[in-house]
């Protein structure tokens, strides 16, 4: 795609482009600082210009290592993404597993929770510059059953019900008509991302599945019997 292809474009040549501005930047200061001193002594103006340059050279020097340690001494590039990913995920000691590929992934995982509930961790080729974090939760027979028994009007006030409360705890969720899937989908900034982000991200998916697996009980609980409460088979 010609956006992609920009963006690359952009991505191999920010570095020369930002140095640039930074020596035009410096460039004015110095000549302006020039510019003040006019009217003063040889080494009065030496030395004030000197000064100029120890300052701005700080700057640049003081912003370049807050910037590093902000990062965290390291970039995430499409590159090392995927062994950063598994970094991670074997650091917090989850039991993950490499899904196949496919063609419209890099690579995907897989986490596996006790209470049997999936989060799908994949890096997308489309939406290559984000990191993707989905859950999907199937609905069970039993609550399906009872779902579809409903009549209308109930049916549209359980679905509604479901989705405030999703809104509410700040959830992006799809439920494709007829109600039988529920799929959550976060996506982050591959560049942005760190081992406590990443972890964030993560259990963030698995609280919503949760928070929709509760829900959907809650609201079918008089149509189901007690052994058949959850959806997330």
């Amino acid at each position: 795609m010609a956006s992609n292809w920009l963006v690359k474009q952009w991505q191999d040549v920010s570095g020369n482009v930002k140095f640039g501005v930074l020596l035009l930047l410096g460039t004015g200061i110095m000549s302006g600082a020039t510019a003040l001193t006019h009217g003063l002594a040889t080494w009065q103006q030496v030395g004030l210009v000197g000064l100029f340059a120890v300052m701005f050279g700080w700057a640049l020097i003081a912003t370049f290592v807050a910037r590093r340690q902000k990062q965290g001494g390291f970039i995430v590039t499409q590159e090392n993404l995927e062994s950063y990913v598994r970094q991670w995920l074997d650091n917090f000691h989850v039991t993950a597993k490499k899904l196949p590929k496919n063609d419209q992934v890099n690579f995907a995982y897989q986490v596996d929770y006790e209470d049997r509930t999936h989060v799908a961790i994949f890096h997308a080729k489309e939406r290559y510059q984000y990191l993707a974090f989905e859950g999907k939760l199937a609905v069970s027979k039993e609550h399906k059953d009872a779902f579809d028994k409903l009549s209308e009007p109930k049916k549209r006030r359980f679905l509604l019900g479901l989705r405030v409360e999703m809104a509410r705890a700040g959830i992006r969720a799809e439920m494709p008509h007829p109600f039988e899937t529920v799929r959550i989908v976060r996506l982050f900034p591959m560049t942005a991302l760190t081992e406590s982000e990443f972890i964030e991200q993560l259990d963030g998916v698995h609280r919503a599945e949760l928070l929709i697996i509760d829900t959907i009980n809650l609201g079918l609980e008089h149509d189901v019997s007690p052994e058949a409460k959850s959806p997330a088979d």
